[in-house]
């Protein structure tokens, strides 16, 4: 669910900075604004990323904890 999250905030992200590039007054310089889009869109992917590793890593542990209390 936190992954469907960012992706979709990235993706929004994204989508506002397309919006703005193709509809902003050209006379107007929008780099700052494009630079900060972009930085943020890649920041969520790799939030998600590094969520899904440690959401997946935490799984592991709890599997190994869980099996290993049975062996008793």
């Amino acid at each position: 669910m936190y992954l469907d999250c960012a992706y979709i905030f990235g993706v929004l992200i994204a989508l506002a900075g397309l919006y703005v590039w193709l509809f902003y007054d050209k006379k107007v310089d929008a780099t700052v604004f494009l630079t900060l889009v972009i930085l943020v869109t890649i920041m969520s992917f790799v939030a998600a990323i590094s969520v899904g590793q440690f959401e997946k890593s935490i799984l592991k542990q709890n599997d190994y904890d869980d099996d290993s209390e049975f062996d008793l």
